[in-house]
C-alpha cells in the first residue's frame, strides 16, 4: 500500500511528459479506464438508492466520455513513448475490431448529416434518450475504454462487481413482484424486456467465471448470482432472454472446454443447474412451457403463411417484415436515429422500433453500418478463438456474457442503460486497443 502511494506521488510530481510516461505503470492507466466503467457496471445499485434512471445515467455517460478519453490518450501516449510511433498498417492490423467499429461511427455521422440533425438525432426520443452521441459513445467510449484494460485483476474486479450488484436488484424485483406491487419483475429497469437483457448478461458472466474459477468464496458469489438471477429470469418470462441463456450456456461449455483443452465439467454442471431451476420454477410459475408452446406455434404459422403470421413472436414478425421493407428504400445510409419510428408505429400499431438490434442498426444507419458492426463483433470472437490458449477466466466470461446479450438482441432494442453492458463485455474480452511495431 505504501509503495503504491509513493509511486502515485511520484507520478503526480512529473514535470514533463517524458517523466510522466516513464513513471506511470500501465496498471494505473487501466485503473483510470476502469473507474467510470465500474460506476456504470454497478448502476442498478445506484438506482436502488437514488431511484433515478435518465439523469444518473447521463452523468455516468459524461464521466465515461471524459475519464475514458483521458485514459485512452494516456494509453496511446505512453505506449508510443516506449515503442515509438507505429505505422498505420500495424495499427489497423492490431485493432481490426475497432477499425470495423470506426466505420460504423463514420456511417452514423454521414447518415445523420444526410437525414438531418433532428431533435431525435441530437437528443434521442423522450423515452430512450439515445441520440447520435449515445450510439457513438457505445463504440468510442465503452468498448474502446474497456479494450485497453489488460490486467486480469482489473477485469475480474469489474466482472465480479457486475455480478455482485445484480443480487440486491434481483431481491428487490422479486419482493416487488410477490408483494403485488408489480405484475412482472423488472427491478429498477423500465420494463421486463430491458431487465431480461441485463439478466442474461449477468447470468452468463456468473456461469463463465464459475466455469473457470478456483476460489471457493468467489464460487459462492457466482452461484448465488446465477441462481437468483435465473429464478428472476424465469418469472420475468421474456422468452428471448431464456433462448439467449440456453444458447449462451452451450457456448460457454464450448469456450470453457476449448480454453482448457479438455471437457470442462463445471460449465456442464452450471448448464445442468439452469435446467433444473427451469423445471422446478416452471412448476410454480408456469412461464417457460407456455411461452415455448406459443413460440413453436408461431414458427409453424410463419412457415405455413409468412404474410399472415403478423402476431408471431409477440408481434415481432410484423415489425421485422416492415423494417426489412424500409431498409430496402434506404439501404446505404438508412433513415437516421429514430428515422423509421413514426412510420413503423403507424403501419404496425405495435412499436416504433423493430425489436431486433441488427435490423435497427441497418434501418438507422444503413446496411454497410450494420454489416460492419457484425464484422467487428466477429473479429473479436475470431481473435479470442485464435488466442484461446491465453484466454483467461475474466476474458472468457466477458465474451460469453456478450454472446448472451447478442442472442437476446435478436428480439429487442438498444437502450441507454443496457447497451453499454454489451460493449463493456466485448472490450474486456477483446484486448483490442493495441499499438504494435511488429
Amino acid at each position: 500500500m505504501n509503495y503504491t502511494v509513493s509511486r502515485l506521488k511520484l507520478v503526480l510530481q512529473s514535470k514533463s511528459f517524458s517523466e510522466l510516461a516513464d513513471r506511470t505503470p500501465h496498471i494505473y492507466i487501466e485503473c483510470l479506464a476502469a473507474f467510470p466503467l465500474f460506476l456504470f457496471i454497478v448502476l442498478p445499485l445506484w438506482q436502488l438508492v437514488i431511484l433515478s434512471d435518465a439523469a444518473l445515467t447521463r452523468v455516468l455517460f459524461l464521466m465515461e466520455a471524459i475519464i475514458g478519453t483521458a485514459a485512452l490518450a494516456l494509453h496511446i501516449a505512453v505506449t508510443v513513448h516506449f515503442k515509438g510511433r507505429p505505422s498505420l498498417k500495424n495499427i489497423v492490423r492490431s485493432n481490426i475490431p475497432m477499425v470495423f467499429f470506426s466505420f460504423v461511427i463514420l456511417m452514423m455521422i454521414v447518415s445523420t448529416m444526410i437525414n438531418g440533425f433532428t431533435s431525435d438525432a441530437l437528443h434521442g426520443d423522450s423515452y430512450r434518450e439515445e441520440s447520435i452521441f449515445t450510439f457513438i459513445s457505445y463504440f468510442a467510449c465503452f468498448y474502446l475504454t474497456a479494450s485497453i484494460i489488460r490486467d486480469q485483476r482489473v477485469k475480474s474486479v469489474l466482472i465480479y462487481s457486475f455480478i455482485a450488484a445484480s443480487i440486491p436488484n434481483a431481491a428487490f424485483a422479486y419482493f416487488d413482484y410477490i408483494s403485488g406491487r408489480e405484475t412482472n419483475v423488472f427491478g429498477v429497469f423500465c420494463n421486463s424486456n430491458h431487465y431480461a437483457y441485463y439478466l442474461v448478461t449477468v447470468i452468463l458472466a456468473s456461469a463463465g467465471l464459475f466455469s473457470k474459477n478456483k476460489d471457493p468464496a468467489l464460487d459462492l458469489l457466482c452461484l448465488a448470482a446465477f441462481i437468483f438471477n435465473t429464478a428472476v429470469l424465469i418469472i420475468n418470462n421474456t422468452l428471448g432472454g431464456f433462448i439467449a441463456c440456453v444458447a449462451a450456456l452451450i457456448f460457454n461449455c464450448v469456450v470453457a472446454s476449448l480454453t482448457d483443452n479438455r471437457l470442462n465439467v463445471r460449465s456442464i454442471a452450471v448448464f445442468g443447474l439452469f435446467s433444473v431451476l427451469t423445471v422446478f420454477l416452471n412448476i410454480s410459475f408456469q412461464t417457460v412451457i407456455s411461452s415455448l408452446i406459443t413460440f413453436f406455434g408461431d414458427l409453424r404459422s410463419i412457415a405455413l403463411d409468412p404474410a399472415g403470421a403478423d402476431s408471431a413472436g409477440s408481434y415481432r414478425w410484423i415489425l421485422w417484415k416492415h423494417t426489412a421493407e424500409f431498409i430496402t428504400e434506404k439501404p446505404i445510409f438508412g433513415f437516421g436515429v429514430e428515422g423509421i419510428s413514426d412510420r413503423l408505429l403507424a403501419e404496425t400499431q405495435v412499436s416504433d422500433r423493430p425489436h431486433n438490434e441488427f435490423l435497427q442498426y441497418a434501418a438507422f444507419f444503413g446496411i454497410p453500418a450494420a454489416a460492419s458492426y457484425i464484422c467487428g463483433i466477429f473479429a473479436i470472437y475470431l481473435k479470442g478463438l485464435k488466442n484461446r490458449a491465453s484466454l483467461n477466466g475474466a476474458m472468457a466470461a466477458a465474451l460469453v456474457s456478450a454472446f448472451a446479450y447478442l442472442v437476446s438482441s435478436f428480439f429487442g432494442n438498444t437502450m441507454y442503460y443496457t447497451a453499454p453492458y454489451l460493449f463493456i463485455m466485448l472490450g474486456l474480452g477483446s484486448n483490442g486497443a493495441e499499438i504494435s511495431r511488429k
